[in-house]
């Protein structure tokens, strides 16, 4: 097991995460899903299901930027699904923000239910072995409801 950054882990140097999935994955102190101690930004990615001591989704030891982001079902002692320094660019869900540390824009979800489902694989014959998490219903409706 690694110590920060089950999934990812960004100590040096300018990293930009773009449409991906960061999911089961784990941390035995920080950042299960994705650990950040430099510059980052995270932009339309899910990160779910990762755990850690601290920061079970992502943990952000330098200022981290997310931007139509997923972050839930993580689990951590604290931070469940975010820990540090984050600043949201808009259009967020963060299913918990234990440690309040997320400041939220008009755009942003915070403290709900996201129901996520567990992982599918993709429907299209070029890429097979793809995987994803996909947003159920009740978010949808609720994010088209919230918009009107």
């Amino acid at each position: 097991m690694v110590t920060s950054g089950g999934g990812i882990s960004n100590d040096s140097g300018e990293l930009d995460l773009f449409r991906s999935t960061v999911a089961s994955n784990v941390a035995a102190t920080m950042g299960g899903g994705v650990y950040n101690n430099d510059v980052m930004s995270i932009n339309a990615v899910t990160i779910a299901f990762n755990d850690a001591a601290t920061g079970g989704g992502l943990h952000a030891a330098t200022q981290t930027e997310i931007k139509n982001t997923l972050l839930a079902e993580n689990t951590a002692s604290s931070g469940v699904n975010i820990s540090g320094s984050v600043t949201s660019l808009g259009y967020n869900l963060v299913e918990e923000d234990d440690e309040s540390i997320f400041s939220e824009l008009a755009s942003d979800i915070l403290d709900v239910v996201a129901n996520v489902s567990p992982l599918q694989g993709s429907k299209s014959i070029k890429f097979k072995s793809t995987f994803f998490r996909s947003l159920c219903d009740e978010y949808i409706n609720f994010r088209r409801k919230r918009i009107a």
